[in-house]
């Protein structure tokens, strides 16, 4: 029996003020001030890697807005699984085993946002309005800069399986 280990971690920069610093460019500002890659990758992802089984699970307590210093153990056989955007970052890109990129039309993405982000955001109107302005531009200058789509790569790591993935839809 395989053991599951389930992480629900924040990596955002833990404070408005730095997620906001680029407020003149508030795309530009998102994609590069919204997480904490550096933190993701030293306290997470090499840490996996080199098979340490305790690791820092978040970074944030987002709706505090501070700063959190919680750890998790997982099991030697775990599947930690990220769902985040941007996880394809240079940054990042050589740490992962497996990464799976998931489309949606800009549509059902817009539909989405307004659903989930409607109350934080004080109205559906409110949240597409900082989708248009801020998310959806820096998911674009994601797209130019780091091309998700070719990712699909292999990664050997001893004594672990390579995996490679690439949907048919």
């Amino acid at each position: 029996m395989s053991a599951r280990t389930s992480c629900r971690a924040s990596w955002s920069a833990c404070s408005t003020a730095i997620r906001h610093l680029r407020s003149d460019e508030p795309a530009r500002g998102y994609y590069e001030d919204a997480y904490d890659l550096t933190a993701l990758a030293e306290q997470v992802l090499v840490p996996l890697g080199t098979g340490r089984l305790t690791v820092r699970s978040a970074l944030c307590d987002f709706p505090a807005d501070e700063p959190r210093h919680t750890t998790e153990r997982v099991g030697r056989d775990a599947v930690v699984v990220f769902e985040c955007t941007f996880i394809q970052r240079e940054e990042l890109r050589g740490l992962w085993d497996l990464v799976l990129h998931l489309e949606v039309s800009p549509d059902i993405a817009l539909e989405r946002v307004a659903r989930r982000d409607a109350a934080a955001s004080g109205g559906e109107a409110a949240a597409i309005r900082a989708h248009a302005r801020r998310y959806s531009p820096a998911w674009g200058l994601y797209e130019a800069e780091q091309d998700p789509r070719r990712s699909r790569r292999r990664r050997d790591r001893p004594g672990r399986p390579a995996a490679s993935l690439r949907p048919s839809w």
